[in-house]
């Protein structure tokens, strides 16, 4: 089984833009590889002192992306094991995650 998936979410609030694409696949019964990438887009923060006017602060648009690979185990009937290794591809994210996750189903 294959899935793919888009997601687009749009901020007013904090003023960003995010998207994530992915691709899931399901190897056996009990193991699952992934894929995704995401990437969100800042717009510069404003402020506004007392009586003044609203000014823009230097520095504060970012762009962050990361690409991101991932494996899931099932290591019984409601327990899994989700592991995952993230890049990050522009100057503003984090360089590298690794992740592992142990999500019991009661």
């Amino acid at each position: 089984m294959l899935i793919i998936f888009l997601a687009v979410k749009l901020y007013r609030e904090v003023n960003y833009l995010d998207y994530s694409v992915g691709l899931a696949c399901a190897v056996s019964e009990r193991m699952s590889l992934s894929m995704s990438f995401n990437q969100r887009f800042y717009s510069k923060t404003k402020q506004r002192p007392e009586g003044g006017e609203w000014q823009k602060i230097p520095r504060t648009d970012t762009n962050t992306a990361n690409l991101g690979i991932g494996a899931t185990l099932a290591l019984s009937p409601n327990l899994s094991m989700v592991t995952s290794i993230g890049s990050g591809l522009t100057e503003d994210s984090p360089d590298d995650q690794i992740s592992v996750r142990l999500p019991y189903r009661f």
